[in-house]
């Protein structure tokens, strides 16, 4: 018989009395995704507390719950794509300092995580860098500790992309794409904006005044003006993307109406680079983003959306400066 459970007397959060005995439903949160586990107390209320509460303390005060409210308070609120690349980041950081108490990580610890994740990428250790500084911002913040050990490592110094894609080369790759990435790459070159809000972009997007877009990185809110260009590509999105019995809210979707995903992109532009190269239409490849480069080198870059003008001429202006001789 299951103990009587009375409203001044509930049990804690999470705990429920099923077939006999006391159980408790423990989150798991990976990659910026959250799972559930129920996990068996006991069959007496002492059992019940006494492994309850050893499970409370199990991390408790170390870098490994502080890094799980990061994901809990922080992470979740972030956009999609942010949620998933800084989830697999706080894996890694939970891996290196999980076990750790904030207290006892020292500036040197730090840095030799840093020069370690260099070895593979100095652009990939820099964002680890950035986000265990916000992590532990945030832990002194909520108390545990009084400095920041991770305020006085600097980031290596990154050499922004200057990869231009040609005209022609452009229109090779273009030819060989499959028609729903010559879209996305047409849409990117016209307007400039990133893929994932290109592959966000609803239909009730369409409006009379021009194309509305809120960055997803940034929360900006843009209209773009119609051009012949604009509507030229989106025209084709809306002919040739949506020929499927189901009516899709989105402008780039698959056969059965549905959001063309990040993953199936992905893979389609590396299959894409890869067939390019073999058949001997670019000498190097290029990277999607490098085709919203493309844009700002050719624009003004106010599409872009980027509120600092150092930014826009840091990544965006691609094409070597023309200057006067001086005779």
């Amino acid at each position: 018989m299951s103990p009587k459970r009375s409203k001044s007397n509930k049990w804690p959060h999470r705990v429920t009395f099923k077939n006999g005995a006391f159980y408790y439903l423990k989150p798991i949160i990976k990659a910026g995704k959250t799972t559930t586990k129920w996990l068996r107390l006991g069959k007496t209320e002492r059992e019940m507390y006494q492994r309850l509460a050893e499970l409370k303390s199990d991390g408790t005060g170390l870098m490994s719950a502080i890094i799980q409210r990061y994901r809990e308070e922080v992470l979740s609120k972030k956009a999609d794509n942010t949620q998933n690349s800084q989830g697999k980041q706080l894996d890694r950081l939970n891996q290196a300092f999980g076990h750790m108490r904030p207290a006892d990580i020292r500036t040197v610890h730090i840095a030799r995580y840093h020069d370690l994740v260099g070895q593979s990428g100095i652009y990939q250790a820099n964002r680890e860098l950035s986000l265990v500084k916000h992590v532990l911002k945030l832990a002194q913040r909520w108390g545990y500790i009084d400095h920041n050990p991770a305020s006085d490592v600097s980031r290596f110094t990154e050499k922004p992309r200057d990869r231009y894609i040609t005209d022609d080369e452009y229109v090779a790759v273009r030819s060989m794409a499959r028609v729903w990435i010559q879209v996305i790459m047409d849409i990117c070159y016209v307007t400039g904006q990133r893929r994932v809000d290109i592959l966000n972009l609803k239909r009730s997007d369409l409006r009379d005044d021009g194309v509305h877009i809120r960055q997803s990185k940034t929360g900006k809110r843009l209209v773009l003006e119609w051009s012949n260009d604009l509507r030229f590509a989106l025209s084709r999105a809306l002919t040739e993307l949506h020929t499927g019995e189901v009516s899709s809210l989105y402008v780039i979707c698959d056969d059965k109406g549905q959001r063309r995903t990040d993953a199936a992109f992905t893979t389609a532009w590396t299959r894409l680079m890869n067939q390019c190269i073999e058949a001997g239409v670019i000498g190097d490849k290029f990277q999607f983003r490098d085709i919203r480069g493309k844009a700002g080198s050719e624009s003004d870059g106010k599409q872009l959306g980027h509120q600092s003008s150092a930014t826009l001429e840091r990544h965006y202006k691609r094409l070597p400066e023309r200057v006067k001789p001086t005779v």
